[in-house]
């Protein structure tokens, strides 16, 4: 229960947050989503300039049109990060880091920041931290959880997409998702790993 309710927390925050009862004159943070790299790098970025505006108190104002994953943008495959503030327009501008004055900041990707705040990963906040670490053993962890999870509530013609594999697939539960790494890592900073030692420890999920 205390689970649920620390969550429910969060993510009324987050709501609350993504929905300023004046958009024209709330304090915003705009994020552009097209960082070149993969689907998973650009999602830790969005996530952290989440985290950015959580910190700063600001609304988070994500611009995707053209997004590399589907040009219509991040809301053609999951729900708005706000359903009534999405005008990154205001009465002052400024590049990160801005002031506590200036209406509307643009953040750098992070790796460019500079003046890092205190508050990025893995960083929680002091007012839930008891809570926190009582109920998880990697609170951190959490923490990040909690963005993803306000992040990626799917469309509903997404979910039905995904559906509609799982069912022509033939996914029966329990089922074990792997994420094979193939690409860009191996031979710089991952190692190859054969098929069959992947498959080690999915046999050991079905025999536990």
């Amino acid at each position: 229960q205390e689970a649920a309710d620390l969550s429910g927390l969060i993510q009324n925050r987050l709501h609350a947050l993504q929905h300023p009862p004046d958009c024209a004159k709330a304090k915003k943070l705009i994020c552009n989503l097209n960082k070149g790299c993969g689907y998973g790098c650009q999602i830790h970025h969005v996530v952290y300039c989440f985290i950015v505006a959580y910190g700063t108190k600001r609304t988070l104002i994500l611009k995707s049109r053209g997004w590399r994953y589907n040009k219509a943008g991040w809301e053609d495959v999951f729900q708005p990060l706000s359903e009534t503030c999405t005008d990154p327009s205001g009465y002052t501008h400024s590049h990160w880091p801005g002031s506590n004055e200036t209406q509307v900041v643009d953040l750098p990707i992070i790796d460019t920041l500079s003046q890092r705040p205190p508050y990025l990963p893995l960083a929680i906040p002091r007012d839930i931290s008891e809570r926190l670490t009582r109920l998880h053993g990697d609170p951190a962890a959490w923490w990040v959880g909690q963005f993803l999870k306000y992040m990626l509530r799917l469309q509903p013609k997404t979910q039905e997409m995904l559906d509609s594999m799982a069912e022509t697939l033939g996914f029966q539960k329990p089922i074990v998702g792997v994420h094979v790494r193939r690409t860009d890592k191996v031979g710089t900073e991952a190692a190859f790993h054969a098929i069959e030692e992947y498959m080690s420890h999915v046999e050991n999920y079905y025999a536990a």
